[in-house]
């Protein structure tokens, strides 16, 4: 059982790694204004408000008189109400939800709402909230006058995904970069931990006139959906259509320079960078931070590698199988014909033979070298993720390629924030930290530059 435990760390923590107009979001402005009645009706005890927007499932298994007993035992058992907070937004199984802070004079608690196919209350539930991300906006990013963000959807086909559209107040035809997560279920600030690397990146960014468009992944949003066709998964669904269609839509809004169009992709959106710009004639550049340059299944190995060294549960001989068992899924995937009968669940990351196919079958540098817009690599020394041997096999592969630069910060981790000490999982959650203005200056620079 403990090596069991050890592979689920392990697949988790390696989740942090990587792996037209635009419309106006009507639906999640009616599901905001709908979630901003149902609190201020409990709020003021009009359950009778607040039970009639019920669906005629939630009523069937839950009362007038339920509601209003539950109500009452929450505001008694928390010491009556101080405030309330905002709706805001959020992913619950792949789900739409909206959650509001209740704060109590002893408690708080998250009232959690979610909203049906006909725009009745399908889910009701107040429970105490998840652990907070304790982060901050960089102090770059203060002078809020000088941009705004504008709620938007990044569509493509029947996929809708929440966006933001981060503008200078003063732009007129100004670079817009559109972000791309690594890999997991993204939201658009790519929050993990206590960092939030895609935010810090937008406010600073904008604060220095250049514009972004950063969006909730995919499988965030539509992860239920996206796992029933789990045979036939891969990047393209996952990560490059929607990247593709966000970079469509940006060139046709009025503040962008449609000539000045930067796709920036992080981890496995940086992987995916050249693979994007192979496909689309409307990039002017590319941005990859912390990009491997090597397969996928390597980087995985490295990845457990250094993980399993850092655990002090687990015995060496668990740790000595669980890495042989590794080197075993991945000696697989080098015969393709066997790859193609397999189930996801006996290989690799427990990811489908569709998604290894696609991969193996994809050359990053090679890609790269045929692009004609240019290159920007951005590599931090202590990410023990995605290494700074993957930077030196970038810098070998494009030494002679025109129109490419590189930069390196000996102090950043995966998530382009100061480490310090020896690189951990647990930092992201016990530390605190922005992207650095340094390396945004430098992106700001890279970007204006002609070369």
């Amino acid at each position: 059982m403990q090596q069991i435990s050890m592979m689920a760390r392990c697949k988790c923590l390696f989740s942090f790694c990587f792996l037209l107009v635009l419309i106006s979001g009507v639906q999640g402005q009616d599901h905001e204004a709908k979630a901003v009645k149902v609190v201020d009706f409990l709020v003021k005890h009009r359950f009778d408000s607040v039970y009639s927007m019920f669906s005629d499932e939630v009523k069937e298994g839950f009362s007038l008189n339920n509601l209003t007993l539950t109500w009452s035992e929450f505001e008694r058992q928390g010491g009556g109400l101080i405030k309330h907070g905002y709706p805001r937004m959020d992913y619950l199984m792949g789900n739409e939800v909206w959650l509001t802070e209740i704060n109590f004079t002893k408690v708080t608690y998250d009232l959690v709402l979610r909203f049906d196919g006909t725009e009745q209350l399908s889910g009701f539930r107040i429970s105490l909230p998840a652990a907070k991300c304790n982060y901050r906006d960089p102090e770059y990013a203060k002078g809020a006058f000088s941009y705004k963000e504008i709620k938007t959807f990044v569509v493509c086909g029947s996929y809708k995904l929440p966006a933001i559209l981060t503008l200078p107040v003063t732009a007129v035809k100004v670079p817009v970069v559109v972000m791309v997560h690594g890999s997991g279920p993204n939201d658009m600030d790519e929050t993990a931990g206590n960092y939030k690397t895609f935010r810090d990146m937008a406010l600073g960014l904008a604060a220095n006139g250049i514009a972004s468009l950063r969006y909730e992944k995919r499988s965030r949003v539509y992860g239920n959906k996206m796992a029933a066709d789990m045979e036939n998964f891969t990047v393209k669904e996952e990560v490059t259509d929607d990247a593709l269609a966000a970079v469509k839509q940006v060139s046709v809004i009025q503040e962008i320079d449609a000539e000045k169009i930067f796709l920036m992709g992080h981890s496995l959106g940086a992987l995916l960078a050249p693979r994007i710009a192979a496909q689309t004639n409307l990039l002017h550049g590319i941005i990859m931070l912390a990009a491997n340059a090597q397969p996928l299944q390597n980087v995985v190995l490295e990845q457990y590698e250094y993980l399993t060294a850092l655990d002090t549960t687990a015995t060496e001989q668990e740790k000595k199988e669980f890495l042989e068992e590794t080197r075993t899924k991945i000696n697989q995937l080098n015969d393709t014909a066997s790859v193609r009968n397999m189930k996801a669940e006996d290989l690799l990351l427990g990811l489908p033979a569709t998604y290894w196919l696609d991969l193996i079958n994809y050359h990053p540098t090679e890609v790269a070298k045929k692009l004609s817009v240019r290159l920007l690599i951005v590599q931090g020394g202590k990410d023990y993720q995605v290494t700074p041997k993957e930077y030196a096999l970038w810098q070998k592969a494009l030494k002679k390629k025109k129109h490419t630069a590189f930069i390196f910060f000996p102090e950043l981790n995966h998530l382009m924030v100061p480490s310090v000490g020896k690189p951990a999982p647990a930092q992201y959650t016990q530390t605190k930290g922005n992207v650095p203005e340094e390396l945004v200056k430098q992106l700001v620079s890279w970007i204006n530059s002609k070369n």
